[in-house]
């Protein structure tokens, strides 16, 4: 028999996960609470609406919202193999996202023994829901779960019911302070009436006084119109119009004043209406039209600097995600700095030029490690550890760049050694020509191996003094002094067979 009851319920679920659990649920609550009260599923969306609305609206519509939680409620995925929690458009992400940020009573249902889901593996907007205290409703014991499930809902509606109570009272009394409000403004609209009435009947009494107040409210109507407080003025040439109805001239004036002020009301509502959509341009135009109606219009330029300069800032901002958006992180940083430079105190801003100052560093990071790759394949080692030095200082922990430098250190130390000791063996074979070669190759492995400018320029020497004794030798022949040439050969054989 179902119990008559105020408010609604909203059953939120996946039926790939736990359909036939919320199934029970709402059969249960529907013969509690009757069939009116429970909302479990959106029907078909009609085409061209806004199916996000729809789905908020009836949450919003609901007191009392169920998330029915099985064990795969988290991470199902939809057909391309993403999980479903993920995407923004989710209706199931959309309906728990709209309860929580409508601050409605949610109570996650943990059916089958599901556990409750970690903050860590839900989108940011769902977070608050691993805050609200879970039930459990399993196939064994579901009758007794949903009797404690109903008791929770009922004491859940009943607070919503006296949060209901509040609010009429509440509105009530504002009622009222309305209503004396409105008598009291009424009864001093009526006393202004009077003292109207009476400085009317002492006119002729108080006919100098009379003058001497025209003169001074003409004196302030024209201060105010110099002034540009056009309002003010119209007050004051209303007020000699009560002194003085048959002044034509101020009639007059009354008529264009009230004519200008009804424009810029005009204005500013259009102005307003502009602001309120983003429109800031809009907004400015009609600022505008306001100055030129009235030069002096209070605080005219710095209205329309501000809304120039939100205008600004949201094209920069505009402009800043199209960098992003193509990667170009300098691009980007450039246009952040330029709304602190419009605005130093923008909301945000700093924490964005500091993201894409990390983005450039990471960006550099990522093309400085690519290249050193490169010269890795090319052999160019030396270089390439000067590169990961120069990666390691910028960022210690970048990816796995302190065993890239000992591996690499330990290789090129291996090779130098190698070849160092090939070296040696031609030295011994007195083959200067490979050693030198190979010396060469040291360098170029490592420009810093000890002593191996001193080992390249020796061996150079020698192939200098070679190169003078060969001369000397060919110089002896042609002098027919064989015996001195044949020593110049002897000392070159010396140096390298």
């Amino acid at each position: 028999m179902a119990t008559p009851q105020k408010g609604r319920i909203f059953i939120s679920y996946r039926r790939a996960d736990s359909q036939f659990a919320a199934g029970r649920i709402y059969d249960r609550l529907v013969a509690h609470f009757g069939e009116e009260a429970i909302f479990m599923d959106v029907e078909a969306i009609d085409g061209g609406v806004d199916f996000v609305k729809v789905l908020e609206d009836a949450v919003q519509s609901c007191d009392v919202v169920l998330v029915v939680i099985g064990k795969q409620w988290v991470n199902i995925k939809d057909e391309r193999g993403e999980r479903r929690l993920d995407n923004p458009d989710d209706f199931v992400r959309i309906e728990v996202a709209a309860a929580l940020d409508r601050d409605i009573r949610v109570i996650p249902v943990l059916v089958e023994f599901a556990n409750m889901p970690r903050s860590t593996e839900l989108p940011e907007n769902l977070e608050l829901l691993t805050r609200r205290n879970a039930l459990q409703v399993n196939h064994r014991s579901f009758h007794a779960d949903a009797n404690r499930l109903i008791s929770h809902i009922e004491r859940a509606l009943e607070a919503v019911e006296n949060s209901r109570v509040l609010k009429a009272q509440e509105l009530e009394r504002k009622r009222k302070e309305k209503k004396a409000h409105e008598a009291a403004a009424k009864a001093e609209q009526e006393r202004i009436a009077r003292e109207a009435r009476a400085v009317k009947e002492d006119k002729a009494r108080a006919r100098e006084a009379q003058e001497l107040e025209l003169e001074k409210l003409e004196a302030q109507a024209i201060k105010h119109e110099e002034r540009g407080r056009l309002e003010d003025a119209l007050s004051a040439c209303e007020k000699i119009s009560e002194l003085s109805p048959e002044d034509i001239a101020n009639n007059s004036k009354i008529s264009a004043l009230r004519k200008k002020n009804n424009e810029i009301q005009r204005w500013e509502k259009k102005a307003e209406s502009a602001i309120k959509t983003g429109k800031h341009d809009v907004a400015v135009s009609a600022y505008q039209e306001i100055k030129k109606i009235n030069p002096l219009f209070p605080d005219i330029d710095i209205l329309i600097n501000k809304l120039q300069k939100e205008t600004r800032i949201g094209k920069l901002k505009e402009q800043a995600n199209q960098f992003e958006e193509s990667n170009d992180f300098h691009g980007a940083l450039q246009k952040y700095q330029e709304i602190k430079y419009d605005d130093a105190q923008y909301p945000g801003v700093d924490y964005q030029i500091d993201r894409f100052k990390k983005k450039i560093e990471q960006q550099n990071l990522e093309r400085l490690w690519n290249k050193v790759e490169g010269l890795e394949l090319a052999g160019e080692l030396w270089l390439a550890l000067q590169k990961y030095y120069e990666i390691r200082n910028l960022n210690p922990n970048y990816k796995n760049i302190v065993s890239k430098i000992r591996t690499l250190e330990k290789d090129m130390s291996l090779k130098t050694g190698a070849l160092d000791q090939a070296v040696t063996q031609l030295k011994e074979e007195r083959n200067l020509q490979d050693a030198l070669r190979k010396y060469e190759e040291i360098k170029r492995i490592n420009p810093e191996f000890p002593d191996i400018d001193y080992k390249i320029e020796k061996i150079e020497k020698s192939f200098e003094k070679v190169r003078q004794l060969w001369e000397e030798a060919e110089q002896f022949e042609i002098l027919y002094l064989f015996w001195d040439a044949l020593r110049k050969y002897h000392e070159i054989k010396e140096i390298t067979p």
